[in-house]
């Protein structure tokens, strides 16, 4: 297998086709290229992520270890790992057959399903394997702990670069305060809810994509959802019972407060976010493996204005949960 596998990436690498195998590429991402590859023998998806501090690849890689190690079911199989040997450090792992969507769950059914996965995926602690995972790239513990990834965002955007709007979320936010909570829960978190990770099978939601992921504060994942743009259609009344729900399938009673937090946080930390495209994309400032799709740039500025009015409200009290 892991002969196959080589001969396999190093045509993949080249640009060529691998004798005996059947490949197509996943689109969707643009920090990685993504493969579908089968022959007689195997079935796996090949992934050469953008080599960066983050440790792309490895990330994935031991994340999906670890779900193993728990003996989780949540995700693909991981088969290799290699950083060095092609262009681009390249995680392979077995391929999970069933559907991909961009569209929101839209039945208590549906949600149900994916609270369901996330309740499963908290449940994963670090005593339950031996992989030396990092703290998720997008993910905190603490109110102030999550200003600083705003922070962090604003100090890869020049003052001179500043739209309109920015300062009047980012200022009031930094100066807020809420309650502490009692020390939450560590567990393993995907760190990007965008709804083209997950496989939705028959007994089940799977977690693609853990590029990000690692050890965080579950209850933040949640706050993603809320906020996140793949999840812009979903009608505001259906948050607060996703909450509830999660709340209760997790057993986790400060869960509500600190996602209200982490949501009026994530609502301004996507102005920035939003704010950096529009700055960055039209300078190459922005490298990606895939180029950005046509109407880029126009949907982040849509985008940016929208999550401003978004954290005006969420500043003025009236967050969606």
């Amino acid at each position: 297998m892991t002969n196959d596998l080589t001969d396999l990436l190093t045509h993949l690498d080249q640009g060529s086709t691998a004798p005996g195998w059947h490949v197509r590429q996943i689109t969707g991402g643009a920090n990685g290229l993504v493969y579908h590859a089968r022959n007689d023998y195997a079935e796996v998806t090949v992934k050469f992520c953008l080599d960066d501090a983050r440790d792309r690849a490895g990330r994935e890689y031991a994340a999906l270890m670890a779900l193993r190690e728990a003996d989780a079911g949540l995700a693909p199989r991981p088969l290799l790992l290699e950083r060095r040997r092609y262009r681009q450090p390249v995680v392979v792992q077995s391929w999970l057959a069933g559907e991909v969507s961009t569209e929101p769950p839209e039945t208590d059914k549906g949600w149900m399903d994916l609270l369901e996965h996330y309740a499963a995926l908290a449940r994963v602690r670090p005593e339950h394997t031996r992989m030396n995972l990092k703290p998720t790239v997008l993910n905190a513990s603490s109110f102030e702990a999550a200003k600083a990834l705003v922070r962090g965002q604003l100090r890869q955007l020049s003052e001179s670069a500043y739209p309109e709007g920015l300062r009047e979320v980012v200022l009031p936010l930094l100066a807020k305060t809420v309650p502490a909570w009692p020390k939450p829960p560590v567990a393993l978190c995907r760190g990007d809810g965008n709804l083209t990770n997950f496989v939705r099978l028959l007994d089940g939601w799977k977690s693609l994509d853990w590029e990000y992921g690692g050890w965080g504060d579950p209850a933040f994942e949640m706050a993603d959802l809320v906020t996140h743009p793949a999840y812009a259609r979903v009608p505001q009344d259906r948050w607060p019972w996703v909450v509830a729900r999660y709340a209760e399938l997790t057993q986790d009673a400060s869960a509500p407060e600190r996602i209200r937090a982490y949501v009026l946080v994530l609502s301004v930390w996507w102005v920035v976010r939003f704010a950096r495209y529009v700055y960055e994309v039209p300078r190459g400032l922005d490298p990606r493996l895939v180029a950005f799709p046509e109407g880029f740039l126009a949907e982040a500025e849509r985008k940016y204005r929208k999550y401003v009015a978004l954290a005006q409200r969420c500043l003025a009290g009236a967050t969606p949960v």
